[in-house]
């Protein structure tokens, strides 16, 4: 329901983008985070303080170990760009 929501808002702001890949996270769909994550960059937002706590948050998570492994190359990868 929330992503269908969110779908519909025409001018997605980093707080939009931060309570959808929050909700992800707290779901533990590491996958989906990391994906809306990089769509966020995709789609010119600025990532924030609260994104990167989010982003580290989730792949330096202890069960999500070997996934955050894979994923950690591209959170920083993209917060490169705007630091």
């Amino acid at each position: 329901m929330a992503i269908a929501i969110f779908g519909k808002i025409r001018q997605k702001d980093t707080v939009s983008w931060n309570t959808v890949i929050s909700g992800h996270a707290n779901d533990e769909e590491v996958k989906a985070a990391t994906d809306c994550f990089v769509d966020m960059s995709l789609y010119g937002c600025k990532p924030n303080q609260v994104t990167l706590s989010v982003m580290l948050r989730l792949c330096g998570a202890k069960e999500n170990t070997s996934l955050g492994l894979q994923d950690l190359p591209i959170v920083m990868a993209t917060l490169r760009n705007y630091l």
